[in-house]
C-alpha cells in the first residue's frame, strides 16, 4: 500500500510525501524480503526521480528493480519499470538506450494488451517524438486512445490527450491539438494533477505561439510557472528542488522574450513604423 500511496502522491505534486511513502516501502519490503514490493518500491521511486527530471537518480533504482523483476518473472513489473526506464534514458538524450530498453520488452508495433505493455507503448510514443518523428507517435498515441479500456473508452484520457496534442503540434497543426490541449487542462485542473497540468500548460503556450497568440502564450507559461513553484514547494531536499525547478523552467521560454512578443503584438504599427525609420538614411550634407 506505501508504494501506491508514492504514486498517488506523486500524480498530484507532492514530491516530498511521495517519496517518504516510497522509501517506507522498500524498508518494509526489505524487512520481509518480498521480491515483488521490492521490484514495486524501486518502480515508484524510479517514478518519482524521473518526474522531477532526476534521471541520475532514477535509473539505478529502476535497474535494481528491473533485476528483481526479471528474477520473480513479473510481466507486469517487467513492463512497468522498462517503460519509465526508457523515459529516464529518454531526458538523457540517450535514445539508442532507450530503444534498446523497449526493444527487449516489446516491439514497438505491438498492440498493447494490458497495462504495462500499454505503458511501454506511450514510452515508444515519447522516443518518436524525442527523435522527430510526430507521424509515428501520433499512430501510436492514437492506437492507445482507441483500445483505451473499460469505462475510459471514448472518454477523454488527460495524459494521453496531452501527448496527442504534442505530437500534432509537432506536425505543425495547432487547430487540432486545441481543443485536446484544453479539455486535458480542465480535467487536470479538476483531478488536481500538477504535475500533467504543467506540461499541458507548456504545451498550450507552445500552441498559441504557433497560431500567433503571444499574449494567450506568456499567460500559459506564466500559469506553467506557477504550477512548477507549487510542486518545487513540496521538496524539501534541497539538491532535487534544484534539479526540479531548473529543468522544468528550461523547457519555457523566458519570461522576458514573451512579454515582448505579446507588447509587439499589442501595438504591430509601431513595431513597423519603428522598422522604418530604421531603414531611412541620413540625408548628405
Amino acid at each position: 500500500a506505501q508504494f501506491a500511496f508514492g504514486w498517488a502522491l506523486l500524480h498530484f505534486g507532492r514530491i516530498s510525501d511521495a517519496l517518504a511513502h516510497a522509501h517506507q516501502a522498500l524498508r518494509i519490503a526489505t524487512e520481509t524480503s518480498h521480491q515483488q514490493w521490492l521490484a514495486a518500491s524501486y518502480f515508484t521511486l524510479g517514478k518519482i526521480y524521473t518526474a522531477m527530471f532526476d534521471a541520475d537518480s532514477a535509473i539505478p533504482l529502476l535497474e535494481k528493480g528491473m533485476g528483481l523483476a526479471r528474477a520473480v518473472g513479473s510481466a507486469w513489473w517487467i513492463g512497468s519499470i522498462a517503460s519509465i526506464l526508457a523515459e529516464a534514458h529518454i531526458f538523457k538524450n540517450d535514445w539508442t538506450r532507450a530503444e534498446s530498453i523497449l526493444k527487449a520488452e516489446m516491439a514497438r508495433e505491438h498492440r498493447p494488451r494490458n497495462v504495462q505493455e500499454r505503458r511501454m507503448a506511450l514510452a515508444w510514443a515519447h522516443l518518436a517524438l524525442a527523435q522527430a518523428e510526430p507521424e509515428i507517435a501520433l499512430r501510436l498515441i492514437d492506437q492507445l486512445i482507441d483500445s483505451a479500456p473499460g469505462s475510459t473508452k471514448g472518454q477523454p484520457i488527460p495524459h494521453l490527450w496531452r501527448w496527442k496534442g504534442e505530437a500534432l503540434l509537432a506536425l505543425k497543426r495547432a487547430r487540432e491539438a486545441e481543443p485536446l490541449l484544453e479539455e486535458a487542462k480542465r480535467m487536470a485542473q479538476n483531478l488536481g494533477e500538477l504535475p500533467l497540468l504543467w506540461e499541458i500548460h507548456r504545451a498550450l503556450g507552445n500552441l498559441h505561439l504557433q497560431l500567433k497568440r503571444p499574449e494567450q502564450a506568456q499567460g500559459e507559461f506564466a500559469a506553467a510557472r506557477q504550477v512548477i513553484a507549487s510542486i518545487e514547494a513540496t521538496v524539501d531536499d534541497p539538491a532535487l528542488r534544484e534539479t526540479f525547478l531548473r529543468a522544468a523552467l528550461a523547457t519555457l521560454p523566458r519570461e522576458k522574450a514573451t512579454r515582448a512578443a505579446a507588447r509587439a503584438s499589442k501595438n504591430p504599427l509601431k513595431k513597423k513604423s519603428s522598422s522604418k525609420r530604421a531603414k531611412i538614411k541620413p540625408a548628405r550634407k
